[in-house]
C-alpha cells in the first residue's frame, strides 16, 4: 500500500511539474492545487483543462495548414485523424495498468491531456 501511496504522488507531482511547462491555463494549475489529491476533484480539472486545451490543438491546427496546399494539407489531415486515434489508444493502454481503479481514470485523463496540449504546441509555430 505504501508503494501505491508513493507511486500515486509521484504521478500527481510529475502531471503537476509538467502542467507549469506545457501551455495549461491558470485556472487549471489552481484547481488541482484545490482538488488536495481527491480524485472527483481532480477529473473535475483535469475535463475542464481539456476542453480548454482541445479548443486550443483545434484553433492551432487550422491556423497551421490554413495556408497550405491541397496535397500538403491532405497528409496532415490524414496524420491528424491518425494521432487522434493513437492518443486515444496510448492513453486507455496506461491507464490500463490500473484496471478499474479511480487512479485508472485520472491517469486516462491526464495523458490525454498531456498528449492534447503537447500536440497544440506542435501547432503553435
Amino acid at each position: 500500500m505504501k508503494i501505491f501511496i508513493a507511486t500515486f504522488i509521484a504521478l500527481l507531482f510529475s502531471f503537476t511539474v509538467q502542467a507549469k511547462e506545457l501551455a495549461y491555463s491558470v485556472s487549471y494549475n489552481q484547481c488541482m492545487d484545490k482538488a488536495g489529491g481527491v480524485t472527483v476533484s481532480m477529473r473535475d480539472c483535469l475535463a475542464g483543462e481539456i476542453i480548454v486545451q482541445d479548443k486550443r490543438l483545434n484553433d492551432n491546427y487550422k491556423k497551421f495548414i490554413s495556408e497550405m496546399s491541397s496535397d500538403v494539407k491532405k497528409n496532415f489531415i490524414d496524420a491528424q485523424r491518425q494521432w487522434v486515434k493513437f492518443r486515444d489508444l496510448d492513453c486507455n493502454a496506461f491507464a490500463s495498468q490500473e484496471a478499474g481503479g479511480t487512479l485508472s481514470a485520472v491517469i486516462a485523463d491526464s495523458c490525454y491531456l498531456k498528449m492534447t496540449a503537447q500536440r497544440a504546441d506542435d501547432f503553435s509555430q
